[in-house]
């Protein structure tokens, strides 16, 4: 049996909205798209620190154990990436790549005014 187009699509779009919500995950899925879609934990951490809308100044702890036990595990859930914990390795995904295009078309958006 074909899936329905329309619930395929408003899967995706329920997924997009969820993962997009949070700064941190929107300063992942930018992260591992424009560094050529695979990162280690380790990198992101250092990563989402320093980005102005996902590190809010927390310690690094807090931000691999955020990572680790919540924003990723949610991103893979949605298919946007996969994560293997044991090594932290972070690959983003075909779908993922398509979430990617919404945050940077919705950031353009906002900057238009």
């Amino acid at each position: 049996m074909i899936p329905d187009r329309r619930a395929v699509d408003d899967a995706f779009a329920n997924d997009v909205h969820t993962v997009l919500a949070d700064p941190i995950r929107r300063a992942v899925l930018r992260e591992l798209h424009d560094y050529g879609g695979v990162s280690s934990l380790s990198e992101l951490v250092g990563t989402i620190r320093e980005t102005a809308d996902g590190g809010y100044g927390f310690a690094p702890h807090s931000v691999r154990v955020g990572l680790h036990h919540h924003h990723l595990p949610k991103m893979a859930d949605a298919g946007f990436v996969e994560y293997r914990s044991v090594g932290g390795r972070v690959t983003l995904t075909p779908r993922g790549e398509r979430a990617e295009t919404v945050r940077a078309r919705t950031a353009a958006v906002i900057a238009e005014g």
